[in-house]
């Protein structure tokens, strides 16, 4: 059996290879950046639209309640007391304007931060290393990201 020397130059040399690589795990961590970019951006948007809710809820608070309090008193003023007109037509203003900033809250709370977003792609990212590349199973976690479940897991196997 002849044994062959092991070339370092050319396409299936060691440098060939450590190239081949390198240019493999620069294009997985383009891709992760671009999929990092486009989430950030899903949460940019989604935070844009609940300041443009906040402010239509703050305007609608304010021009309507100078725009329509007068007429609507006027109105109510024809079959109750002036006071009692004007305590009515607040009562129904207000509860508008707190259903739109509710709505607004709401949508905020829905909005992923840019941390847990980084997060969230890293330990996408690390799973899939763990899971595809160094072909362990994935880890088990408890539900606040702890390895408690591991050991109490195991300690339940006979």
């Amino acid at each position: 059996m002849k044994l062959g020397r092991v070339g370092f130059g050319g396409s299936g040399g060691i440098v060939g290879r450590v190239r081949g690589m390198g240019s493999a795990l620069l294009g997985v961590v383009s891709a992760e950046f671009s999929a990092l970019i486009g989430d950030l951006a899903g949460s940019g948007r989604s935070l844009t639209r609940a300041l443009l809710l906040f402010g239509l809820g703050f305007a609608f608070a304010f021009w309507t309640l100078g725009l329509l309090v007068y007429f609507a008193i006027e109105l109510l003023a024809l079959k109750m007391a002036r006071w009692g007109a004007v305590g009515a037509v607040f009562g129904v203003f207000l509860l508008v304007a707190v259903a739109l900033i509710a709505a607004a809250l709401a949508r905020l709370r829905r909005i992923e931060s840019p941390a847990a977003t980084v997060d969230r792609r890293i330990q996408s990212h690390l799973a899939w290393w763990q899971e595809r590349i160094a072909g362990a199973p994935p880890r088990r976690t408890g539900a606040r990201g702890d390895d408690d479940l591991d050991e109490s897991f195991d300690e339940g196997l006979p």
